[in-house]
């Protein structure tokens, strides 16, 4: 049996520490650093060392797929630079090169971080333990959670900005990309135990209560609408699963449906009860109220500065189509908050050059991964790719609501799909030359 690499279990710690945003005021950095931050350095580190000693361990590899795919990713990151050149360098600001800087060093550590991560995971274990912290992590996230929503922790538990649950994280927007793929994996890995245990079941339910726990209590729109699609397309591929005519999951197909429309019949209930009763609504019905307000056509002030941002960044693209005004020069330029829309900002930002790689990119993704799930004969391994495609397609989806492409487990995801795919074509290869007489 194949034992679970150290490059796995720093990549599966990156994925359980990056739950826990919360940290310390440290001396100089402040709140700058954060707990995967560190655990990203070692990740470096030990990704130095051995790509040192590979000629004789082996234990980094790449296939011709993956290369081609960094190697689009890296124009993606270049196209940066060809904005401010030819535009961005019209305006020059102390605002300017600091928000311009916070993209470069975004780009580049999402680059590093999915580059390492697809390198360092050569096998289904070394994935499985990845996925596996990822879980244990939204477990941890969703109680959190749970506690502020509980009314325990105080101000430790909410967002400073929006005044909602942020649970361990530090920013509201942080949760529904941790908590949608954790949702995903946990929902796979429970369709996995009618073929084979891989994680005890009990982790599975709590990965499973906690990920819809943080869902729901970050009052985000766009994080309930996540937890219906992640559950909708687990839901439609498990009548296509092998083990789906069996009865025992038959039943246990049902249960779930069951139990997760009692959950949304619940939740609207209780909403509506609070609405009509109280004043003082929780964050957990926002999107309730918000719902209801779009009926008298009045929008939540939030929806209204969307629109501003939206009009005035497809302004900005008329007048600068082919390379944008330059990463991060939207905010200083037009004195306005950044764009809710990761897709509008790129364009903004970087043209038609930088949204043209971007679409490439996923598409790319998205190929790569439907390849992987169609070679690999391990039915496990099926399980896992779809979970992998459900992942990164809801957090595609999430871009569509939030600013930049900050969120570190876009990059996270990337890394995976990318190994998974490897992984996939190695034992099919594997098979192949075992059976050859």
């Amino acid at each position: 049996m194949y034992r679970v690499s150290t490059g796995a279990k720093i990549c599966g710690a990156y994925a359980f520490c990056s739950a826990i945003l919360i940290t310390p005021h440290l001396p100089v950095v402040g709140y700058k650093l954060t707990l995967p931050d560190f655990v990203f350095v070692i990740l470096i580190a030990y990704f130095a060392l051995s790509a040192r000693n590979n000629d004789s361990s082996g234990k980094i590899k790449i296939n011709s797929v993956a290369t081609f795919f960094f190697l689009v990713l890296l124009l993606f990151v270049v196209s940066c630079y060809f904005s401010v050149l030819f535009n961005g360098i019209s305006y020059v600001g102390q605002d300017y090169i600091t928000y311009m800087s916070i993209e470069f060093v975004n780009y580049i550590y999402g680059f590093i971080l999915s580059f390492i991560t697809c390198l360092l995971l050569n096998s289904k274990e070394d994935i499985y333990c990845v996925i596996k912290c990822w879980i244990f992590g939204s477990i941890v996230l969703g109680f959190g959670s749970f506690l502020a929503f509980m009314g325990v922790g105080g101000d430790l538990f909410i967002d400073d900005f929006s005044g909602r649950i942020s649970s361990t994280m530090r920013a509201i927007n942080q949760v529904p990309s941790f908590v949608a793929p954790a949702l995903a994996f946990s929902l796979a890995l429970s369709f996995n135990t009618f073929n084979e245990k891989l994680l005890n079941i009990k982790w599975i339910v709590l990965g499973c209560v906690f990920s819809i726990i943080a869902l729901l209590a970050t009052g985000s729109r766009t994080s309930l609408g996540m937890a219906v699609l992640v559950f909708l397309s687990l839901l439609v591929y498990s009548y296509f699963f092998p083990s789906s005519k069996k009865k025992n999951f038959s039943v246990y197909r049902f249960l779930l449906t069951t139990g997760f429309i009692s959950t949304l019949v619940t939740y609207f209930m209780v909403g509506f009860f609070y609405i009509s009763t109280s004043q003082d609504l929780p964050a957990l019905f926002r999107p309730i109220q918000l719902m209801l307000t779009w009926q008298t056509g009045i929008l939540d002030v939030t929806d209204t500065t969307r629109i501003e941002q939206i009009e005035v960044g497809l302004k900005s693209i008329n007048d600068y189509p082919l390379f944008g005004i330059g990463p991060g020069a939207f905010m200083p330029r037009h004195h306005m908050n950044e764009i809710h829309n990761s897709f509008l900002g790129v364009a903004v930002g970087q043209g038609i050059l930088g949204i043209s790689l971007l679409i490439i990119l996923i598409g790319l993704l998205i190929a790569i991964v439907s390849k992987g799930i169609q070679v690999t004969s391990d039915l496990s391994m099926k399980i896992i790719g779809f979970s992998l495609l459900v992942a990164f397609i809801s957090l595609v989806g999430y871009a569509f609501f939030v600013y930049g492409m900050r969120q570190r487990n876009f990059w996270l995801i990337i890394g995976l799909i990318l190994a998974y795919y490897k992984v996939s074509i190695l034992n099919k290869h594997t098979l192949n030359s075992r059976l050859t007489p």
